[in-house]
């Protein structure tokens, strides 16, 4: 082990956090698997421990389902079939994703009901906006911190789930879903349907892999399920030639932390805002 390692490690340790837990469902209304067809259904970039529930059914044709799982230094990998006309039920552990694939010959009616209960573990951000080394870099956070030392009581509020649809027009390109302002730890699950073709693109903030993106297609009629973490914006794109019936199921886990405070105020120091939050 390196010293940067060690210092890593005793970083992430003495961090002080409240852990609490959380759930989300993921729901879905069906869709027809093709012959030969092969599809990520579901993925979780996130990095708590996990427990999941995944009740899959297949209707006309038997499926190959893979379940991956994360592990100490790789994942591992549940291969299983669901029967023509038959449910399976799985529950495993720090999940990663869910894969099909239709070699039956035949036309396959998918659902799938996944249900995730996840660790969720919270500290005080304050004004703090993080690099890709997850240290805070601007100057309004190190004046809060001066001013304030006082310990945050961290708490966990669970929204219920939202359903939405919209047309998305043909020649869209990034139009934001959602957008996250907020500098606390959160996590969303959501599913998203699709009548044509379409790309989700997630960016996340900048602690989190350098606010790289990641770009996730959904074919026509097609489902795909998430769970993200500290995310920034999600945005779709069509360009299927005809414009898109979207439909969005989601539900937000979020840290929030507070101190007690009889005023809270934005002010201005030499061109910066000063954040102060309760």
């Amino acid at each position: 082990m390196t010293e940067n390692d060690t210092e890593k490690i005793n970083i992430n340790v003495t961090q002080k956090q409240e852990c609490f837990s959380g759930n989300h469902a993921f729901l879905s209304v069906g869709e027809i698997i093709g012959p030969g067809m092969q599809r990520t259904i579901f993925e979780d970039t996130t990095e708590n421990h996990n427990k999941v529930m995944l009740n899959l059914l297949a209707a006309g044709g038997a499926l190959d389902v893979k379940i991956r799982t994360r592990g100490e230094n790789c994942d591992r990998v549940i291969s299983a079939t669901i029967p023509a006309n038959s449910i399976r039920t799985f529950q495993v552990e720090d999940f990663k994703s869910l894969e099909v694939a239709n070699n039956s010959g035949a036309n396959v009616l998918f659902v799938f009901n996944i249900f995730k209960h996840f660790c969720i573990c919270c500290n005080d951000e304050g004004c703090c906006e993080k690099n890709c080394k997850n240290e805070c870099t601007n100057d309004e956070y190190n004046e809060c911190d001066k001013k304030d030392t006082g310990k945050a009581q961290c708490f966990v509020g669970n929204d219920p789930a939202f359903a939405l649809g919209q047309t998305v027009p043909n020649n869209t390109i990034n139009r934001p879903l959602f957008e996250n302002f907020t500098k606390n730890h959160i996590k969303i699950g959501f599913t998203v349907s699709s009548s044509e073709p379409i790309l989700i693109t997630i960016r996340y903030r900048e602690d989190k892999d350098c606010n790289r993106p990641i770009t996730i297609s959904i074919p026509a009629n097609g489902t795909r399920a998430f769970q993200i973490e500290d995310y920034k914006s999600v945005e779709v794109s069509n360009s299927s030639g005809a414009n898109a019936g979207v439909g969005i199921v989601f539900q937000n886990t979020i840290c929030i932390c507070c101190k007690d405070r009889k005023h809270k105020k934005c002010r201005v120091d030499e061109n910066k805002c000063i954040c102060e939050h309760a």
